[in-house]
């Protein structure tokens, strides 16, 4: 990399191209702030094939943004466009904990070091690993 036509001096610079870290991909479905709205989505995948392995949820006084994280989320996607709900796709890092006390704190340090923040966290339901 030149930093200039002035004859300035050369910088060899490298960066990642992609990533390879575990990722799962969130579907936010945004919806109406009514009785029974989480209910009417939770039931689209009521004894099918994908299932809901992570859930969390925003309230607000005119909308909900319900996340989901799903077992297959090629089908989650066709399922959610076909019932005509407004979504969006984000992926997310998943992490597995080993169980000793300092698992967490040790993970908040890696993200730190790697400049990643966290806006959200929700354990994942899914067994094995």
């Amino acid at each position: 990399m030149s930093l200039g036509e002035d004859g300035g001096s050369e910088i060899d610079v490298e960066t990642l191209h992609g990533r390879n870290w575990p990722s799962v991909t969130q579907f936010s479905v945004f919806l109406e702030n009514r009785v029974g709205q989480v209910l009417e989505v939770i039931r689209l995948f009521h004894g099918g094939k994908v299932k809901i392995v992570g859930l969390t949820i925003s309230d607000s006084a005119d909308c909900s943004i319900l996340r989901l994280v799903l077992s297959h989320p090629e089908q989650g996607r066709e399922i959610l466009s076909l019932n005509k709900h407004a979504f969006a796709e984000n992926e997310l890092i998943a992490v597995e904990l080993p169980s000793n006390s300092t698992s967490l704190a040790d993970l908040c340090l890696s993200l730190l070091r790697a400049e990643i923040n966290i806006h959200y966290a929700y354990p994942l339901i899914v067994q094995p690993h």
